[in-house]
C-alpha cells in the first residue's frame, strides 16, 4: 500500500496592508504547513485536522493588524510563531514574505513601484528555527564603463570583437542570513553595499 512521505499544504499570495499614521508596511505573504496530523485528509478524506487556507489568510490577515515592527523578517517570525502556538497539530511551518513597494509622492500619496523588493524566509518547528533567508531581488543596474570582455575562445563561431570598455548591464538577487532574527540586517542597507552607495549610519 502506498504511503505519503511528507504532508504539507498552504496560503499563497496574502496581502497585507497596514497603515500607521504616514507609514505603509505592505507585502505578499505564503504560509506553508506540515504535520503527520494532515495525513487522513489525502488517504481518507477526513479533513477533521485540516486548517482551512481561508482560516490563514484570515490569520495572516490579523497578524498584519497586531505586527507593530517594520521588517519583513519580524513579521514572517511572528506568523509563524503565533500558528505553531494556536494549532498543536502542526509540525512545522514555512512562511515567507514579498515587500510591495511604493513611494512617497507627496504627504498622503504614494506610488506602486514594479522593479526590486525585499524578500523574508522562514522555516520554525517545534524545536525552533529550521532555516531563514533574507534577500533583495530584481537589482538592475547599468555600469556605463570599466568593463571589458576579452580574451576569450576565438574559432569559426566567433564574430563578436573584443571589448575593452564598454557598459555592462548588471541583473542581480542577493540573499543572505541573519544569525540573530532579533538583530536582522536592514534589508536597504544591504542592497546598498551590493551597489555600492555608502551607508550613512542609522541612529
Amino acid at each position: 500500500m502506498a504511503k505519503a512521505l511528507a504532508h504539507s499544504y498552504g496560503k499563497d499570495a496574502v496581502s497585507v496592508y497596514r497603515i500607521a499614521g504616514d507609514d505603509l508596511f505592505a507585502c505578499e505573504a505564503r504560509v506553508i504547513v506540515r504535520g503527520d496530523a494532515f495525513e487522513a485528509s489525502y488517504t481518507e478524506g477526513d479533513n477533521s485536522m485540516v486548517v482551512a487556507t481561508d482560516s490563514m489568510k484570515n490569520f495572516v490577515h490579523l497578524m498584519g493588524l497586531e505586527y507593530e515592527g517594520d521588517t519583513l523578517e519580524g513579521f514572517v517570525e511572528l506568523v509563524g510563531s503565533r500558528l505553531l502556538a494556536r494549532y498543536d497539530h502542526i509540525e512545522g511551518v514555512q512562511v515567507s514574505a514579498q515587500q510591495v513597494p511604493f513611494e512617497r509622492v507627496r504627504d498622503n500619496v504614494m506610488r506602486r513601484r514594479y522593479d526590486e523588493y525585499a524578500v523574508a524566509e522562514l522555516d520554525l518547528d517545534r524545536n525552533g528555527v529550521v532555516s531563514s533567508r533574507s534577500a533583495w531581488n530584481g537589482l538592475h543596474l547599468i555600469k556605463l564603463t570599466g568593463s571589458s570582455f576579452a580574451g576569450f575562445v576565438r574559432d569559426e563561431y566567433t564574430t563578436l570583437p573584443e571589448a575593452h570598455d564598454r557598459p555592462l548591464f548588471v541583473h542581480m538577487n542577493v540573499g543572505w542570513t541573519n544569525s540573530d532574527l532579533s538583530r536582522c540586517a536592514p534589508c536597504e542597507d544591504v542592497r546598498d553595499v551590493a551597489v555600492g552607495y555608502e551607508l550613512v549610519p542609522r541612529t
